[in-house]
């Protein structure tokens, strides 16, 4: 829980206080300036969000299902057994 909520309020910290701080160097352009660098923080806690369950069912997840299933079907056809066909993709994640 303090990898999630603690970056998250640090950053939006850090994006409130930031033009305040840019406000003596940039002057009229501030605005412009810590919307970029705020974005660019936003984005980074956003994929680390993302990163943190790499196993869940969600676009960046690893596949594991499919890598599973892939070594099945490898692992069996050598055999002549029945194999499940390999897995769909729903929406951009394989399920």
């Amino acid at each position: 829980m303090q990898f999630s909520v603690l970056p998250r309020v640090l950053v939006n910290i850090f994006c409130i206080v930031l033009p305040l701080s840019m406000v003596q160097t940039l002057e009229w352009i501030t605005p412009l300036g810590s919307s970029l660098v705020g974005c660019l923080f936003l984005v980074l806690d956003k994929s680390a969000s993302d990163l943190q369950e790499p196993f869940a069912n969600t676009l960046h997840a690893l596949p594991m299902a499919t890598i599973a299933r892939t070594i099945e079907i490898d692992v069996l056809q050598p055999t002549g057994d029945a194999t499940a066909p390999a897995l769909q993709t729903v929406n951009g994640v394989q399920s």
